[in-house]
């Protein structure tokens, strides 16, 4: 499980920096609680509830990785993911089978012209719930995030040609 969420990051960093005009990795690194839970600033807030769809990774039990866009819900906390049929879905399945280890992402461009890319990289677990939310009574996905990665959303996404990735964990 380890080297496939490895695997998708660095893809995503890979994507990041054949795209930008030049390749050095600035990174800033905290960490931050509220009732023990990550936290997320006003801005992180408001990009996530502005995003119409994110995509989620799971694995299965054969070490099979899936990642699937969904649209979710946050609440400032914890994100909720459902589906029109959610029940028959691969990350509900995923879940269900003990592979509650998940990755959420939310990414777009700001801009293309001056290139302004931004994404929010959460790891967290996953477990199954029966709530009220935007599509109704169901079964829906409760993620907790554990860390986070974030980039041209609560500062540029360069400074000096450089990117800037911030982490911040539980």
């Amino acid at each position: 499980m380890r080297k496939y969420t490895l695997l998708l990051f660095l893809l995503l960093v890979a994507l990041i920096f054949s795209l930008a005009p030049q390749t050095t990795l600035a990174q800033s690194t905290a960490s931050a609680t509220k009732n023990g839970n990550l936290t997320f600033s006003e801005k992180e807030v408001a990009y996530v509830k502005s995003q119409r769809l994110a995509r989620i990774a799971t694995v299965s039990k054969k070490e099979q990785p899936d990642v699937a866009p969904v649209s979710c819900e946050f609440d400032g906390e914890v994100f909720y993911v459902g589906g029109r049929n959610n029940l028959a879905t691969m990350k509900y399945r995923n879940v269900k089978n003990g592979q509650t280890r998940v990755t959420l992402v939310f990414d777009d461009w700001e801009s293309l012209e001056p290139w302004k890319p931004r994404f929010l990289k959460i790891h967290g677990t996953a477990d199954i719930i029966t709530r009220k939310g935007q599509l109704g009574e169901g079964q829906y996905l409760r993620i907790a995030p554990q860390v986070k990665w974030s980039m041209g959303i609560d500062e540029p996404a360069f400074q000096n040609g450089k990117p800037v990735i911030k982490r911040m964990a539980k």
